[in-house]
């Protein structure tokens, strides 16, 4: 399970929202066969990006639609409301080393996260280790046109 995200496509003058209310976010059971061994989110943080992809891709070059490609626009606002999460009471995923989280970023998207705003959330049987999965960005990304010699870490 990669996660469940919903992004917005938006200009750097207009202002947009993503939007996820009243909803159920399930943890999975931990003991999984190695050959299924990903990292697993229960939600990836909603983005505000600069262009889309289609739904349906008519295209294999658009695939897999989880890679985002874009960079992140600055006028964005992300509400999360009455959002339950249930049974994430155990990071560590048995038999690899890939665990599972209430939520964390996209890997595949602009690395411009937006602030995340929650009201009403609730942890149902979930581990403190499980809440969110938040890293430092990798070397990788430093440009040195656009950053110098250090990760970008906004659009």
């Amino acid at each position: 399970m990669r996660g469940i995200s919903l992004n917005v496509v938006g200009t750097e003058t207009e202002a947009t929202l993503a939007k996820m209310e009243n909803i159920h976010v399930w943890g999975q059971d931990t003991d999984v066969d190695v050959k299924t061994c990903v990292t697993r989110y229960g939600v990836w943080f909603m983005a505000g990006l600069g262009a889309g992809k289609d739904l349906h891709p008519k295209t294999t070059s658009a695939l897999p639609v989880y890679k985002m490609k874009s960079a992140g626009v600055w006028k964005h606002n992300t509400q999360f409301k009455a959002v339950t999460f249930h049974n994430f009471n155990n990071s560590k995923i048995s038999g690899c080393e890939s665990k599972q989280y209430c939520m964390g970023p996209n890997s595949h998207a602009s690395d411009h996260i937006h602030i995340q705003n929650f009201e009403n959330t609730v942890f149902d049987n979930v581990h403190e280790d499980a809440v969110a999965h938040i890293y430092d960005p990798p070397q990788k990304w430093a440009n040195p046109t656009d950053c110098g010699n250090f990760p970008c870490t906004a659009p």
